[in-house]
């Protein structure tokens, strides 16, 4: 073992459960843990020795030491291998990707998949991997389209969905029924936009199948997922997502402007960020980016057709070293920058 005398977890090595199995994950690696290992795992702290946490689970459990040791060494000797344990590299460098060749691969692995399920009229992969804006870390999203609704009518789901570990890739399976896509496609056509209400009643999760449907790559029934893509009104579904940040915006600037009177800093640096990071995200739905997810908003900035004042939005997302309460301030003109060409941007009938 290469690991050192006291084993420590990677920071970048997740624990999950599916089903009633605790994997760890790592990138694309993924190591199923029995008891013994679930054990061994909780004790590497960085404090203990092999030969402590060996011991520890022999007094545990009342097994013999020498025999728990064997089992000590040989899980640790795979966790790292796989990279589980903290090294001495102070930098992780992801491997190089062959784009082509990993969307050959998740596609059989999305085909496979798919053919499991009765019905199925369309199946498609979606996601930021898929995008091309995931990392080594993302996981890859498999949305299967039925005719029949395959949920009990008691479930409260929108869909019924799957988590697997399949070729050392967790995929993440959605089950829609049909007639629920076709809802969600009447349901933005229908949307009022002159009424907040409504604008804001507007799922979220519909909102993210949608986008997922917009981008996804068919791994089953391509003229299918074509004429479903026909049906949405992706121009419609962008000023509903605009509008909506847009009052989200407003919401957390009049919040901002309270706590700056109350000299309340905590509030006016969480609240300054929220005010800011909607005005941006409605700025891209104006401009025709649908992605729902947050995380990849700098992605999204980078990807967007005229970004304008968003090359500037980096800047104001840090602190800096002067007074937090002017850097709000400064945070929240910015941001009603980018709500007023947000605005603009939809009074031009971008939508």
């Amino acid at each position: 073992m290469t690991s050192g005398p006291r084993p420590l977890r990677g920071y970048d090595v997740r624990v999950a459960l599916y089903g009633e199995a605790t994997y760890l994950l790592r990138d694309m690696t993924a190591l199923r843990l029995d008891t013994v290992g679930e054990e061994i795992w909780r004790r590497c702290d960085g404090t203990a020795s092999v030969a402590h946490i060996a011991a520890d689970i022999a007094r545990a459990y009342g097994q013999p030491e020498a025999e728990v040791a064997e089992d000590v060494s040989q899980f640790l000797g795979r966790v790292a291998e796989a990279g589980f344990l903290a090294r001495e590299e102070a930098q992780y460098v992801a491997p190089q990707r062959d784009a082509a060749a990993d969307l050959a691969r998740w596609r059989g692995i999305g085909a496979e998949i798919a053919a499991e399920y009765p019905g199925v009229v369309t199946a498609f992969l979606s996601g930021s991997l898929v995008e091309g804006i995931g990392n080594s870390s993302s996981d890859l999203d498999l949305f299967v389209v039925v005719k029949h609704d395959p949920r009990r009518p008691d479930d409260g789901q929108e869909f019924a969905g799957d988590v697997r570990i399949d070729d050392g890739l967790r995929v993440d399976t959605e089950i829609w029924p049909l007639e629920r896509v076709q809802k969600i496609a009447w349901a933005i056509s229908e949307c009022d936009l002159a009424d907040p209400k409504a604008v804001m009643r507007f799922p979220q999760g519909w909102a993210a199948f949608a986008h997922r449907l917009r981008v996804g790559v068919p791994v089953d029934g391509p003229g299918e997922l074509d004429g479903i893509r026909d049906a949405f009104d992706w121009s419609r579904l962008c000023g509903i997502q605009a509008r909506r940040h847009l009052l989200c915006y407003n919401n957390a600037a009049e919040d901002v402007a309270g706590a700056m009177r109350q000299r309340d800093a905590g509030v006016a640096l969480l609240t300054s960020r929220w005010a800011l990071g909607s005005a941006a995200d409605a700025l891209l739905y104006a401009r025709g980016i649908t992605t729902t997810s947050e995380k990849w908003r700098f992605r999204r900035i980078a990807k967007c057709p005229q970004p304008g004042p968003l090359t500037e939005y980096a800047a104001f997302e840090r602190d800096g070293d002067g007074d937090l309460f002017s850097r709000c301030e400064e945070r929240l003109r910015y941001a009603s920058r980018l709500a007023h060409e947000a605005i603009t941007q939809l009074a031009h009938g971008q939508d």
